[in-house]
């Protein structure tokens, strides 16, 4: 177990125990040890929550701040910055992530790079020259720093696409046209100043993939390559107007095509490693209504040896695939609960059970199988049973 926290060290000395010890604490509950119950993971006795939130602490540069704005709980670079051993943690209001005044082990990059270390400080809470003060102060600074930023612009500035970065505190501007798509905007766009496209598409590009026919090994045609182009992909999975996939069409291009990359890491990082053929090539990116077809291409693709298919159709195709087999799910089912009355009947099963077959079949072919069940039985009962002579004897 680990070693007892500043907090029970001190109440241990002035002879409190696990039995008997004041209200505002209590005996940690993480895997207490059966014998000795102040051995345990929290390292004795921790705060009640209702005390902490009345305990006022103190930030190194002198900000108050209260018990509820602190963090607890963190173990790092082999200290506990727990409430117990009076080294909690709280956010820097300031963002800042590289202070003198803070701890030397907390660090000053990654996640935690702007958290600070506090101080239990025996004196009443003042709501001036607070960390809760500041914090409503910087969020009216921001604020305002936003409004000032949207005027820099002349209004050409959308929420959806402005950042504010803490470290620089300045508000900036990363226009992504995807954000728009998710959001499905319409009407008028403040970054392009103009009324967007009443027109809805898409973006749609073909994806040509090279590989080698790893399933022709040890025949004629072991290492023939193919090609294969699939036409009509989309980029959004909605239509949207057509002035957002125009400027997707312009700005990202470069982010489309690592996107993809991505999708078939796998399969590339298989074959550069492998010393195997396996490309993937983005073509035709283009902003449409409906996605179009060039016959001319599409037979010069099949003259040079080039598989095509289309997207629209491999996904009705997939459809399809994906509505049969539920119906074929549907009818095993329905068969099964059928032979499962037909066989114990619809009144012996379960209440769980008969909810399932309830879903399945409708009452009307329930009562059928119930009552072919019971014609069954009776027919059993009422069959003459042939006597056995040597039975008998």
């Amino acid at each position: 177990m680990r070693e007892y926290n500043k907090l029970t060290k001190e109440l241990l000395a002035e002879g409190y125990s696990a039995e008997c010890h004041p209200d505002y604490v209590m005996v940690g509950s993480t895997c207490p040890d059966k014998d000795n119950p102040l051995s345990n993971l929290d390292g004795g006795f921790v705060y009640v929550r209702s005390h902490i939130r009345k305990m006022t602490f103190r930030t190194p540069c002198g900000l108050q701040c209260r018990g509820e704005s602190c963090m607890s709980s963190l173990e790092l670079e082999g200290i506990e910055w727990t409430f117990e051993n009076d080294m909690a943690t709280v956010q820097c209001p300031y963002r800042i992530a590289v202070c003198e005044d803070k701890h030397e082990s907390l660090p000053c990059t990654g996640v935690i790079k702007t958290w600070c270390n506090v101080h239990q400080v025996d004196e009443p809470y003042q709501y001036e020259n607070s960390l809760e003060q500041v914090e409503e102060l910087e969020e009216k600074r921001i604020s305002e720093d936003k409004r000032e930023f949207i005027e820099a612009r002349k209004g050409r500035a959308c929420e959806h696409h402005m950042y504010y970065d803490p470290e620089q505190r300045a508000w900036t501007m990363r226009y992504r046209p995807q954000i728009c798509a998710q959001n499905n905007c319409r009407g008028y766009c403040p970054i392009l100043g103009k009324e967007l496209d009443k027109k809805r598409g898409n973006v749609f590009y073909d994806l040509k993939t090279t590989y080698l026919r790893t399933d022709l090994n040890g025949t004629l045609f072991e290492g023939q390559v193919d090609s294969h182009i699939e036409k009509g992909r989309r980029v959004f999975q909605r239509p949207v107007s057509l002035d957002i996939c125009r400027s997707y069409e312009k700005l990202c291009k470069a982010e489309l095509e690592a996107s993809i990359r991505l999708k078939y890491h796998s399969q590339l990082f298989y074959a550069e490693f492998h010393h195997e053929k396996f490309e993937i090539d983005i073509l035709n990116i283009r902003s449409e209504c409906r996605a179009s077809r060039d016959l001319l291409e599409d037979l010069e693709n099949l003259k040079q040896g080039i598989k095509i298919s289309f997207y629209e159709e491999n996904e009705q195709w997939k459809q399809k695939q994906k509505k049969e087999a539920r119906r074929v799910a549907q009818k095993k089912k329905q068969e099964h609960f059928e032979r499962l009355i037909l066989k114990s009947g619809y009144a012996s099963q379960t209440r769980e059970m008969q909810k399932k077959i309830e879903k399945i079949l409708s009452a009307e072919r329930i009562r059928e199988l119930e009552a072919e069940y019971e014609k069954r039985i009776r027919a059993e009962r009422e069959r003459p049973v042939q006597l056995n002579l040597f039975e008998m004897l």
